[in-house]
């Protein structure tokens, strides 16, 4: 594993301007010239198209600041800085020849290499997945979730399982019916709308006040929104170590957006 840390570009923050204002195909290319391009003396050799399988040389980038917005499956496989955009249509993803992944932190990624989660499943058999969809919601600031259902049922499908049963897509059902080692769900899929609002506080540090949004629990009309809210500040109390892949799918995670 080749851990990778892209190298900053040149006055960051005009940089994200010039994004911001590019047609995507551009921004596309920018992106791919600055966090591949850039490195790709330093990338792992790797013949062309081999695909993101357990041979495939494998990448991880340790993002930082803006970087967490990069969608880095999507970068194109450039050869090189100068890159044309006649070149840059012609190239493959970054994912056509290498395993890509994306690590929160450096600290963080030491702590998976040292200490990998370990799997009790038969080999060459899917993990058990739990695929998690909310199409309507109690909040009525927040808008339906067209599909959510097809899609959770799509995903599941994939693993030879069957989406939650609706009455478990509650705060309280994931906390004792999903989240529990003892139910040996290793894949999450969550199609639902969540928020995470970052909270300053002492020494400039930040707290993540935010929540998902399920069904609502059978709980006292008194704690109103707590029964459908699960907040992050009770999702970071579970021991989660054996779930290896959590996927949100809300409405604007493509985007980068909270």
């Amino acid at each position: 594993t080749s851990s990778l840390r892209a190298p900053p570009a040149p006055e960051p923050h005009d940089q994200c301007d010039c994004l911001a204002e590019q047609p995507l195909s551009e921004s596309s290319r920018l992106l791919s010239v600055l966090l591949v391009g850039s490195i790709r003396d330093l990338l792992p050799t790797s013949p062309d198209k081999v695909g993101p399988t357990e041979d495939a040389p494998h990448i991880v980038f340790v993002a930082t600041d803006v970087l967490h917005m990069v969608p880095f499956a999507a970068l194109r496989n450039v050869p090189h800085q100068q890159v044309t955009a006649a070149e840059f249509a012609r190239a493959d993803y970054l994912i056509d020849a290498f395993a890509v992944s994306v690590a929160p932190s450096v600290s963080l990624l030491c702590h998976w290499t040292r200490n990998p989660p370990k799997s009790t499943r038969p080999p060459n058999t899917p993990p058990k997945m739990a695929a998690v969809g909310v199409e309507h919601f109690e909040d009525a600031k927040r808008p339906t979730l067209r599909h959510a259902q097809l899609e959770t049922a799509y995903v599941a499908r994939l693993y030879n399982a069957e989406p939650v049963k609706a009455e478990t897509v509650t705060p309280r059902g994931l906390l004792e019916e999903v989240f529990p080692k003892s139910k040996g769900v290793e894949s999450l899929h969550l199609a639902t709308h969540a928020f995470l609002e970052p909270v300053s506080c002492a020494h400039g540090a930040f707290d993540n006040k935010g929540a998902l949004l399920l069904r609502p629990d059978d709980l006292p009309l008194t704690l109103s929104h707590m029964r459908w809210e699960l907040p992050s500040a009770v999702i970071g109390e579970q021991q989660l170590d054996h779930i290896s892949l959590c996927t949100l799918s809300a409405c604007h995670t493509a985007e980068g957006q909270t």
